[in-house]
């Protein structure tokens, strides 16, 4: 049985990772001053996290094209993405109870924050049926 469909997931995931990761490092400021978010909330040091996040985010795309290439050789990275989607599931609805997002204005809505958990979480359920 091939993983047609397997492999096109992880590849289309690992080129939208390495778009992300490609405007995390060159394009932040310019990217949350679409959101709205006012310059006094961007700090240097959020600037450099936010480049090093990139640089991570980097290294997952890379890992899952790695992985989309013999899926059954990689389940371990194909797991732990799955994983990780679970983790980043609930850290969003987290952050929404334990710090104020509210006084920011690109985030006064808290339904962002519950659409993308369940999106990480529908895609984790799916990637978890399609593994070998």
């Amino acid at each position: 049985m091939t993983h047609k469909t397997l492999r096109t997931v992880l590849l289309v995931i690992s080129i939208l990772m390495e778009v992300a990761g490609v405007l995390c490092i060159f394009g932040m400021k310019k990217l949350l001053a679409l959101f709205s978010v006012p310059d006094y909330e961007i700090s240097t040091l959020f600037l450099l996290f936010m480049k090093d996040f990139g640089g991570i985010i980097m290294t997952f795309g890379v890992l899952l094209f790695f992985a989309s290439r013999d899926p059954v050789k990689n389940i371990a990275i194909i797991n732990s993405f799955i994983i990780g989607l679970c983790i980043l599931t609930v850290t969003p609805i987290l952050g929404l109870f334990t710090v104020n997002v509210h006084a920011l204005p690109a985030f006064s809505h808290p339904g962002w924050f519950w659409t993308r958990s369940a999106t990480r979480l529908a895609l984790a359920y799916f990637l978890y049926r399609l593994r070998p």
